[in-house]
């Protein structure tokens, strides 16, 4: 998980984690699988 401005948040391994501790914002979610990757964009109001 990322912040905006590219900071890396948050490194999990598990398919569910929590982003309660994390201020409001917007933030964007990398998912590796495989080959693949995809990134999200969260937001958290």
């Amino acid at each position: 998980m990322y912040d905006l401005s590219g900071r890396l948040l948050l490194v999990e391994s598990k398919t569910t984690f929590s982003i309660n501790t994390f201020s409001k914002g917007i933030y964007l979610l990398r998912i590796v699988y495989g080959n693949k990757t995809e990134d999200v964009r969260i937001i958290k109001s």
